[in-house]
């Protein structure tokens, strides 16, 4: 994240891990099956600076990992 804020650049992180989209992310995108489109999408509510231990602590955190794990499931 540090790197990214340096370099005033946009990142397409592409995964299949819910908490690592949560923590890394400010917008989540989550795609369905064929035809491809748009199923679910998140704004992260942490803002650009993070801290990992605040992120972790934050009940919110957990409601937006049980949220995409319903729109994956969905």
């Amino acid at each position: 994240l540090n790197l990214v804020a340096e370099l005033h650049q946009s990142v397409l992180f592409i995964t299949h891990d819910i908490a690592e989209s949560c923590l890394l992310a400010d917008r989540i995108v989550v795609v369905g099956d064929k035809p491809l489109r748009i199923k679910h999408e998140v704004q992260s509510p942490f803002g650009k600076a993070r801290k990992l231990d605040a992120v972790l602590a934050d009940p919110r955190f957990f409601t937006m990992q049980r949220d995409l794990r319903a729109a994956l499931e969905g």
